[in-house]
């Protein structure tokens, strides 16, 4: 089984999964249905509070089910983020994405 937790920094709402730059991170924080893969502001000499400014944000969905019709859950959704964020360099979207955070629906 894979350790999600390892080398993530817990906060308030969520993780810090890892740095991008200096002056931002990929975190993964916990929504009502779903976790959301964010880009948060915050230089490195800080601690994460968890009320850092959000740059941008993808939802990976906790519920339904996905493309091939396997049952999504919290925990899915929360893997996939967490692996979406160490792979991803913060252009473009992140891998396994549903969605853009605050985007517009699709018609």
């Amino acid at each position: 089984m894979i350790n999600t937790t390892e080398q993530l920094t817990p906060f308030v709402s969520g993780y810090c999964v890892r740095r991008l730059d200096e002056h931002r991170c990929l975190d993964v924080v916990e929504q009502l249905y779903n976790q959301r893969l964010v880009v948060t502001e915050r230089p490195a000499d800080q601690p994460h509070s968890g009320y850092e400014s959000i740059e941008q944000g993808w939802c990976y969905y906790g519920f339904g089910t996905d493309d091939n019709g396997t049952p999504r859950t919290k925990r899915t959704a929360f893997i996939a983020a967490v692996a979406a964020a160490r792979v991803w360099d913060g252009t473009g979207n992140p891998p396994g994405a549903n969605k853009r955070a605050g985007a517009e629906k699709e018609s």
